[in-house]
């Protein structure tokens, strides 16, 4: 009987355990309805109307305030609880008081007084918001064209408003919604990298490439999920440094170019401004780093 009852005790346990492999990632156009309405939620889009309504809306790079509902809305946000701060803007968080994002979590960043870029900056930051999407929406339509077995995560853009604060005291400030998960910084404007092997170098580097080297998008940062990335806040280079304090022009464009070591996700053909390892006007630096020749 003790010879019987090892020999039970010695039986391998059997586990009845299933794995499930994860759907390979599709294009927008060869997504279901349900499956569109899916991703919309996943960005706080709406999920009403036909499957071409959910493709166009999923097809909009910017992230905005009023969740690009075709109406006018009354926006307001409390945004008083310190976050962080960068070289030049404190960044606070809140929420959506009033309008389509109401009790949706929102931030707010101001110009530290006496910046020396407070004055000129706000025209400039939209502008670089709008150059940056309509980058990141070329990047996003050259990769759903691709018939790849798993299609590549998409790109988004929060677009920030200037708003006027309440209290009456007429200060602006930059409000946009608060991204969801971990933030992270993928790139600097100078060059650095958090792994050059990520999707997000290729952004900077068909940026350049599409403009015929005129502009490169980079000091790309935000969060990334499974479908797509969120980005805030990037910086573009351009040959009339048109964009703004972090608009370090053609020689921060070689600078970037020296430290930017290509993957396969760059086209062997697409142009660069300096080779890998080339001297560098810039040092490289981890934050934004700010041009004083900025126009005003």
């Amino acid at each position: 009987d003790t010879l019987a009852e090892a020999a039970v005790s010695l039986e391998p346990v059997r586990w009845n355990v299933m794995f499930s492999t994860p759907s390979p990632r599709k294009r927008i156009r060869d997504m279901t309805k349900e499956e569109l309405q899916s991703e919309c939620r996943k960005l706080s889009r709406k999920v009403g109307g036909t499957k071409e309504d959910l493709q166009y809306r999923l097809g909009q790079v910017k992230q905005r305030n009023d969740r690009g509902w075709d109406r006018n809305w009354s926006e307001e946000a409390s945004c008083n609880k310190y976050l962080a701060s960068g070289a030049e803007r404190h960044v606070y968080a809140g929420v959506y008081t009033k309008g389509p994002r109401k009790d949706e979590r929102a931030v707010k960043k101001v110009f530290k007084t006496g910046s020396v870029y407070e004055e000129c900056a706000f025209d400039a930051d939209l502008s670089a918001i709008d150059e940056a999407a309509r980058l990141i929406k070329a990047f996003n339509n050259y990769n759903q064209e691709m018939d790849l077995p798993c299609a590549r995560p998409m790109f988004y853009l929060n677009a920030a408003q200037v708003w006027t604060s309440t209290d009456g005291s007429g200060k602006k400030c930059l409000v946009e919604p608060r991204l969801p998960g971990d933030f992270m910084k993928f790139n600097s404007n100078t060059g650095w990298v958090s792994d050059s092997s990520k999707l997000t170098e290729a952004l900077s580097h068909f940026s350049y490439h599409f403009t015929g080297g005129r502009s490169l998008l980079c000091d790309l940062q935000g969060t990334k999920i499974d479908s797509h990335y969120l980005l805030t806040d990037p910086a573009v280079h351009s040959l009339d440094q048109e964009f703004g304090a972090t608009d370090g022009g053609l020689e921060a464009m070689k600078s970037f170019f020296s430290r930017h070591r290509c993957s396969h996700l760059c086209h062997p053909d697409w142009a660069r401004a300096a080779p890998y390892g080339a001297a560098a006007a810039h040092p490289v630096r981890m934050g934004s780093s700010f041009f004083l020749n900025v126009r005003r």
